[in-house]
């Protein structure tokens, strides 16, 4: 269910010309990196999650 909400997120950027659409993806590119970050630490030390 929330793959596909973030599929159909991650598909659809704004419709505002070059800086906005540049502001967009960056900003999913650090939302995913973040989440990579926790995921990796949280898999690096099971005692701390």
């Amino acid at each position: 269910m929330r793959k596909t909400t973030m599929a159909k997120m991650r598909r659809r950027p704004p419709q505002r010309g070059q800086a906005e659409g540049a502001r967009w993806r960056r900003r999913r590119r650090e939302a995913r990196e973040r989440r990579n970050l926790q995921r990796r630490r949280s898999d690096s030390s099971p005692a701390e999650a």
